[in-house]
């Protein structure tokens, strides 16, 4: 009976197409494994700070403290874009993929001077890039006293553009710092900034009558 001899003929484009093929789909895999868990540990954490907020505001704050692991300064919410997270104190990596953070050599909420706070693109301050000249800032300090601050200035800045930091004693004013350009894939080579004035009560409520009306 005769032999039959089959013959392997081996297509290097093809293979490495298919080699091409398995490393994007693996990479894909990875990337959507760390923004799941990314996702999912930024919103438990956020649910944890929000139970440690309510409690910082209803009883003394060292027993809260004490209780969790997480210490919200304040909660920042601009209604008109959606833009809503629990504020920290650090511009570290660690509390950036998990809450807002907030320059520990800015003011503070509730103090005189410049606020200095920051968030990943496209996570807590995504809705920036729909910002509008005039929209308003809402934070509550762990207090529970709740300050205002009306939107006056936004600009695109060189990373090294510190002086957007600078302290403003002679004037109440809220900085929201981000990455620029917000769907840039990789490191985004600018910053994104918002600049607020502080705005009292009652201006607050005529605004927001005549937005009504």
């Amino acid at each position: 009976m005769p032999q039959v001899r089959v013959h392997y003929i081996y297509d290097k484009s093809r293979a490495a197409k298919m080699w091409i093929r398995w490393t994007c789909l693996v990479a894909a895999l990875g990337c959507f494994t760390w923004g799941a868990a990314t996702w999912f540990e930024q919103r438990q954490h956020q649910q944890e700070a929000q139970e440690s907020f309510e409690e910082m505001i209803k009883q003394p704050a060292q027993k809260s403290l004490k209780k969790r692991n997480t210490r919200p300064i304040a909660r920042l919410q601009i209604a008109r874009l959606k833009v809503a997270g629990y504020v920290e104190d650090g511009f570290d990596d660690r509390t950036l993929n998990r809450a807002i953070g907030h320059s520990p050599y800015s003011a503070s909420p509730g103090q005189p001077g410049n606020i200095v706070l920051a968030a990943h693109r496209d996570t807590f301050f995504a809705g920036l890039q729909y910002v509008r000249m005039g929209d308003v800032v809402d934070i509550q300090a762990a207090d529970g006293k709740k300050y205002h601050y009306r939107v006056t200035r936004v600009l695109v800045v060189n990373p090294n553009d510190n002086w957007v930091m600078d302290p403003s004693p002679k004037s109440d004013m809220l900085t929201l710092i981000t990455c620029y350009p917000f769907h840039f894939i990789g490191n985004a080579p600018n910053r994104f900034v918002v600049q607020a004035q502080r705005i009292r009560p009652s201006e607050l409520a005529r605004r927001r009558a005549r937005a009504r009306a």
